[in-house]
C-alpha cells in the first residue's frame, strides 16, 4: 500500500502508522458496496489501505453529488466517531477496497497526541469544508432547491441538478 499524496497516513510517522493499524481489525468491501451510510451513527473509523471510494450525498431530487474520491491512506468517518454525530455522507467502494476498522478512535487519539494534532490540522482545512458542503446538501433537502446553504453547497447542488445524468448517475461536485 502506498498512501496517496495529501492523505492522512502521509502525515504520520512509521511508528504511528503501525500503532494505528494495530488498534483495529482488517476489513474488505467489494466494488459497489456501501462502506458507510449518511445519517448513521457509529463509533468506528476506516483507515483505507487499498482501493478507492467515493464520498457522496443526494439532493432532494435524488441526484447524487460526489463530494470527494478518496484513496489509500485516507481516514474516513473520523468526525462521527469523535463527536457522535450522524455520518455526513455515504462512502461507496469504487473498486475492491480494504482497510482497517478502528473502534474507540477517541481512545487511540488520547494516547497518541501527535496523531490527534495531525487530524485536527486536517479537519480545520479541507475536511471541514467537505463536511460543510455535505451539510449544505442536507439543508437544501429540507428547505427546497432555492434554500440558502453555506459555501458552495448551493451551487454544487444546482449544478448537479442541471448537469447530472438521469437515474442517479454521479455528477462531480465543483
Amino acid at each position: 500500500m502506498t498512501a496517496e499524496a495529501g492523505e492522512f497516513l502521509t502525515k504520520l510517522t512509521p511508528e504511528e502508522i503501525t500503532a494505528l493499524k494495530a488498534a483495529g481489525r482488517p476489513k474488505s468491501w467489494e466494488r459497489g458496496a456501501v462502506v458507510m451510510s449518511e445519517g448513521d451513527t457509529s463509533d468506528w473509523v476506516l483507515l483505507l489501505l487499498d482501493g478507492r471510494v467515493k464520498v457522496s450525498s443526494h439532493t432532494s431530487g435524488g441526484t447524487e453529488v460526489v463530494l470527494a474520491v478518496r484513496g489509500p491512506g485516507g481516514l474516513l468517518g473520523d468526525m462521527s466517531a469523535i463527536d457522535g454525530s450522524a455520518r455526513s455522507a455515504t462512502v461507496t467502494a469504487l473498486e475492491p477496497v480494504s482497510g482497517v476498522v478502528i473502534h474507540d478512535f477517541p481512545g487511540f487519539l488520547a494516547t497518541h497526541g501527535r496523531v490527534a494534532v495531525v487530524l485536527l490540522r486536517m479537519v480545520t482545512g479541507p475536511a471541514a469544508r467537505l463536511r460543510q458542503e455535505a451539510g449544505g446538501v442536507r439543508r437544501l433537502r429540507h428547505h427546497g432547491q432555492g434554500g440558502h446553504a453555506p459555501g458552495g453547497a448551493g451551487r454544487t447542488v444546482r449544478r448537479a441538478d442541471q448537469h447530472g445524468a438521469a437515474g442517479g448517475a454521479p455528477a462531480l461536485a465543483g
